[in-house]
């Protein structure tokens, strides 16, 4: 190893969705030596591989303050930066959104947040023919986006690796290494991985970790909710282009041409995939019966994702008390913030400035 490399900070990242994706591509460009390690046999197996992929405004939620709404507008910002320079990899593309709440008055709500524009019933019914009972009032975004998950981790991935990172499938973190109470690494199947510093963004893996490592508070703190994503066959002109969110559903273009992919939040009792069937007839029923057609009749093929939910609900970002050298990433939404996030956070192991973060540091040291 040269002197120069030695010198170089090893960053150890676990999880290879939206967050460690995003972290690895950073860091390494930043100059660490960045080794990403996934239990699954590829990129997006967890939560990430499930999410709706919706860049938006829109779904700010209520309690959402002045600060927190400039943050994510300034994540959306990062966003189209970011696939400008990954030139177009991460399938982001732009479409208008409509969206309503299930009451008037909430539905002006988040259209102030958003700083959208209010359509009527009539303007709706013209501008979305397809919908079968258009809402009195909805909330229009002209410009929202979209990307596909999987196809934005893989992208990040290989950008990574161009960048010098070192990325592993198929290798379970089974257990921290602390020494005298600093985090040195992982063991693996494979034997230990030894790094200056460890990063979790593996979801629920990470409460695992960090179970196991006797930081009960760190892990209680991880908090998750499930929720299934819907691929529809879609027959033509039936579902508009756009994104179209109502109560109980959402919708978009899918990937692949032809397809339609579908959303449906707050599953209560749905927290594996062995409960997707039941889940996606409830949110299929729901998108059904919003539209003219044609969505091609039969079950959806379903995925549950397991979405992380901080308690508290701020984004969960930085050292974790107790635990020197051990950082970590749960954040929701996390698809939308990944980007903005992980270079804050590379920013902070690397003793770079540092803005100050979305809420005020969450179990930090």
């Amino acid at each position: 190893m040269s002197r120069d490399s030695a010198a170089r900070p090893a960053v150890l990242i676990v999880g290879a969705g939206i967050a460690g994706a995003a972290l690895a591509l950073d860091l390494a460009r930043r100059g660490a030596r960045v080794r990403l390690v996934e239990a699954a046999a590829g990129p997006a197996a967890g939560c990430t591989g499930a999410a709706f992929g919706w860049l938006n405004m829109l779904m700010a939620p209520a309690s959402a303050d002045a600060a927190t709404l400039a943050e994510r507008r300034a994540a959306l910002a990062d966003w189209r930066r970011l696939d400008r320079d990954l030139r177009g990899a991460t399938g982001l593309r732009e479409l208008p959104a409509l969206t309503w709440a299930a009451r008037p008055a909430e539905t002006r709500a988040l259209a102030r947040r958003a700083g959208a524009r209010l359509l009527t019933r009539p303007a709706i019914a013209a501008r979305f023919p397809q919908l079968r009972r258009p809402p009195a009032l909805a909330a229009l975004e002209p410009r929202s986006a979209v990307v596909e998950p999987e196809r934005a981790v893989r992208a990040l991935l290989t950008a990574a690796r161009a960048a010098g990172a070192c990325i592993t499938f198929g290798l379970r973190a089974e257990r921290l290494v602390i020494e005298a109470g600093r985090v040195r690494g992982i063991e693996t199947a494979a034997g230990p991985i030894r790094a200056d510093h460890v990063t979790l963004c593996a979801g629920a893996g990470s409460a695992a970790l960090l179970t196991e490592a006797g930081l009960p508070e760190a892990a209680g703190a991880l908090r998750l909710s499930p929720a299934v994503r819907l691929e529809f066959p879609s027959g033509g002109a039936g579902v508009p282009d756009a994104v179209i969110s109502g109560p109980g559903f959402e919708i978009r273009p899918g990937g692949r041409a032809g397809t339609r992919f579908g959303f449906g939040s707050g599953l209560t009792g749905a927290a594996s995939a062995s409960d997707g069937p039941a889940a996606g007839r409830r949110a299929a029923a729901a998108i059904r019966a919003a539209f003219a057609g044609p969505l091609r009749p039969g079950p959806p093929a379903a995925r549950i994702g397991l979405r992380p939910m901080p308690a508290g609900g701020a984004p969960i970002l930085g050292p974790v008390a107790g635990a020197e050298g051990l950082g970590l990433l749960f954040a929701h939404p996390g698809l939308i913030l990944a980007p903005r996030l992980a270079a804050r956070h590379a920013r902070a192991i690397l003793d770079d400035p540092v803005r100050p973060p979305l809420r005020p540091p969450r179990l930090t040291a």
